[in-house]
């Protein structure tokens, strides 16, 4: 954890495959409230999937880009 107490508070591997494996951390943000982030973990490669409206709706909107 930083020294604001923010940061990772715990971390469990859920899942270890062949390419990828996924980890559950539990974080702490600013205003001391903490949630656990599913973390994909795959060794030389990067990903981000932007959510363009808010998980919790029944039919959240993600964008994808074919490159």
């Amino acid at each position: 954890m930083t020294a604001e107490g923010t940061g990772r508070v715990d971390s469990r591997r859920v899942y270890t495959g062949r390419i990828i494996s996924l980890d559950v951390d539990t974080v702490r943000f600013p205003d001391g409230s903490t949630a656990e982030m599913e973390i994909i973990r795959h060794p030389g490669a990067a990903a981000v999937l932007p959510v363009l409206s808010a998980p919790a709706d029944g039919d959240p909107q993600v964008l994808l880009i074919h490159q």
